[in-house]
């Protein structure tokens, strides 16, 4: 298993489009502006060959604004991350943590919704792209801002 530091990461046997597909899907659920920073279709070079690799900017506008209005200087540290890369015949899955990212004591508010809706997308996928598992979100999962 691919571990990284910045965020919530997981291998999954999903092929490419459709982890790219279900990451989308489950952060627009909790609320999230998705937007692809490069086009699914490139490919990189990772020195062991090409994979595919996408990275798509993850923002709240509401929460920008509640930020921005706090510390007009947010806007630039604001936006989370989410990369779905290919890995052999599965992907990996990484998303942001904003505590990581944004900073808890930056607008410890906006921090902990950030960090618990992109949990729960997290979760969503992981946990429908896991075979064993027959539950779409963990009962530990924060429940989404209504809006």
């Amino acid at each position: 298993m691919t571990r990284y530091t910045n965020g919530f990461s997981r291998d999954l046997e999903l092929p490419f489009v459709e982890a790219v597909e279900k990451t989308a899907s489950a952060l627009r659920a909790e609320g999230f502006t998705v937007t692809p920073l490069a086009h699914p279709a490139n490919v990189v070079s990772n020195g062991l060959g090409t994979q595919d690799y996408l990275v798509m900017d993850v923002c709240d506008p509401e929460l920008l604004e509640q930020a921005v209005q706090e510390r007009p200087d947010f806007a630039l540290q604001a936006s989370c991350r989410a990369v779905v890369h290919s890995r052999g015949k599965g992907s990996t899955v990484c998303i942001s943590d904003p505590y990581q990212s944004v900073g808890a004591a930056t607008v410890p508010s906006i921090a902990g919704d950030l960090n618990g809706r992109l949990w729960s997308a997290y979760l969503r996928v992981v946990l429908e792209g896991d075979p064993l598992s027959h539950e779409p979100r963990s009962p530990c999962a924060p429940k989404r801002r209504s809006k």
